[in-house]
């Protein structure tokens, strides 16, 4: 798994996962790696530890946000890579002004990539009215 590791960190070339080109996430080293996490017998831990490693350049895809993401890539005939990386350059200004709100607001920098995955974990265990409502019921700063 390392060597595949270490080719997508050349082949990403210090840029983020987001400003990647998109056909290295229909194939090539990128896919390589993602795939392979999938792949083994808890691919849940092997996403958590790429993404650990990286977090600007791996996706944390696990069982949960998996139902959501799969489907997704199967009706638009790509990769969940691309699926990903399309929400977060279509979106981008919105992603841009999240990073620097949370920032902020929290004083802890996340890239659009951790927020992407934070995003889709509450859409997935059904917790984004809950995290709408503690929004909207803080004090403002």
């Amino acid at each position: 798994m390392l060597p595949l590791v270490d080719g997508v960190l050349g082949a990403a070339d210090g840029r983020p996962y987001w400003q990647l080109p998109v056909k290295d996430l229909d194939e090539g080293p990128v896919v390589d790696v993602l795939d392979a996490a999938q792949s083994l017998s808890d691919p849940d831990r092997a996403a958590a530890v790429l993404h650990h490693h990286r977090r600007d350049l791996f996706p944390l895809l696990t069982a949960s946000t998996r139902r959501v993401v799969h489907p997704l890539a199967a009706a638009l005939s790509c990769t969940p890579w691309a699926v990903i990386h399309r929400d977060l350059t279509s979106n981008d200004p919105g992603f841009t002004q999240l990073e620097t709100d949370v920032e902020q607001e929290l004083g802890v920098r996340l890239t659009r990539l951790r927020l992407h995955d934070l995003l889709t974990w509450l859409v997935v265990t059904r917790r984004w009215a809950d995290a709408l409502a503690a929004g909207a019921a803080a004090p403002p700063t």
